[in-house]
């Protein structure tokens, strides 16, 4: 019998005081943005997710050392990513106006040494110090940061995440969940 496909639940979320809003693919943001990413499995999986601006400068965003989330994640679950980091929900953040992000999204039943490599040679993204004002954080561009998450109550395709994906995608294997979702980043 041919293995069953994996199942998963992913959506990338803006966080807001109020709560979460999906974002569509093309979908705008803005300098100051809070970014997560809801996922679920009803099984074990290990989640990859990368960042790329239009100008091919590109970010880990999960896993990070450090973070209290790792993989593989347990299933069952439904995960906000990054993750708690110090005992605090965080969430990436926006620090740039203009241009498109790209994210890609690996969830895998097993281990991905060739993503975790890609990963390795990329910087990965960085909580602004306690108060630091997006404005701090300009030499990072796109999504390369991360900020403390509000509380639960309260583009061409030729880049290296498509490549990626496109890698991935042709492998086939149907314990592998691939996603790119783009989004556009507000010019002033």
């Amino acid at each position: 019998a041919a293995p069953r496909p994996l199942a998963v639940e992913a959506a990338l979320v803006r966080r807001t005081p109020a709560g979460s809003e999906s974002l569509s693919d093309g979908a705008r943001v803005a300098v100051g943005d809070r970014l997560a990413l809801e996922v679920s499995c009803p099984e074990p999986a290990w989640v990859y997710v990368l960042n790329e601006d239009q100008s091919g400068r590109a970010f880990a965003l999960f896993p990070l050392a450090g973070l209290e989330l790792g993989n593989p994640l347990p299933g069952n679950l439904r995960h906000r990513l990054p993750g708690p980091l110090h005992g605090r929900p965080f969430a990436w953040q926006v620090t740039s106006d203009g241009g498109e992000e790209r994210f890609l999204v690996v969830v895998s039943r097993r281990r991905l040494p060739q993503v975790e490599a890609q990963l390795a040679a990329l910087e990965g993204a960085s909580p602004a110090g306690e108060g630091e004002p997006v404005a701090a954080v300009d030499t990072m561009r796109g999504v390369g940061a991360m900020a403390e998450d509000f509380p639960e109550a309260a583009g061409s395709g030729s880049g290296r995440i498509e490549r990626l994906a496109r890698r991935l995608e042709r492998s086939e294997d149907p314990g592998l969940w691939v996603r790119v979702l783009r989004l556009n980043r507000a010019a002033p």
